[in-house]
């Protein structure tokens, strides 16, 4: 056959084996990066989780709230003062609940599920996995709305001197609760991370460490300016 028939149809065929290649490559690669922004939806979602359960968990600071003022305070009229301090437990435990802003995880209750049904047709197994937290956060949610209720009744109450007070602020929480679902969550964001691709791994890695600086730091000098506060007020 005459080679300037073949070449032409050589050429043709090339180019279109070529042209449907590349559309598969191209279609793929648009599939995988979707998949990758639905994954990274859920680990925004589970990183926000994170932060907010660390700030849910009242027990820890306000045993350190308590160990505080009996050390920093000891040499004063610790039962009178200590009376006279419950305004200063009040707007603590207040102003904590505006922080932890409960509206918010509600909202990322609702957020997490949508996110979550996104991926179930990226990978059924890991969806699957994850939509088994949703009782975890909606018992939490409960459980924080019945904590804070409670705490102000009492706080307001006219049995609340103050070893009541400190009695009652012992650590009441479920034993754990947060804990668990704190490193429920860790896994979970390692889980996904692992996911998307090595280097987001190492960033949420990174992430964390210095969202736990962050809250314990937070948190400690709300206690210092709360006992400053305390100070100035109280013990004049």
């Amino acid at each position: 056959m005459d080679t300037k028939i073949i070449l032409p149809i050589i050429t043709t065929l090339i180019g279109i084996i070529l042209g449907f290649i590349l559309n598969e490559l191209s279609y793929i690669y648009r599939i995988h990066r979707e998949d990758k922004r639905k994954l990274k939806k859920v680990l925004f979602n589970l990183l926000d989780f994170y932060y907010l359960l660390n700030h849910l968990n009242v027990d820890d600071y306000i045993e350190i709230l308590l160990k505080k003022i009996k050390e920093k305070f000891l040499k004063y009229n610790p039962e009178q003062n200590l009376e006279d301090a419950k305004p200063i437990f009040k707007s603590f435990l207040l102003d904590s609940i505006k922080s932890v802003d409960l509206p918010k995880f509600k909202e990322l209750q609702v957020s997490y599920v949508e996110s979550i049904n996104e991926i179930a047709q990226v990978d059924p197994v890991l969806a699957y996995s994850l939509s088994g937290r949703t009782d975890l956060y909606n018992f939490i949610s409960i459980h924080i709305d019945e904590y804070f209720n409670n705490a102000e009744i009492f706080i307001n109450s006219k049995d609340s001197n103050y070893d009541r007070l400190v009695t009652y602020f012992k650590p009441k929480q479920k034993k754990d609760l947060f804990k668990d679902a704190i490193k429920t969550v860790s896994n979970d964001i390692n889980n996904v991370s692992k996911k998307i691709g090595l280097s987001i791994k190492k960033d949420s890695q990174r992430i964390l460490k210095k969202l736990d600086k962050k809250i314990s730091d937070e948190i400690l000098k709300k206690i210092d300016d709360y006992l400053d506060e305390f100070e100035k007020q109280f013990l004049k």
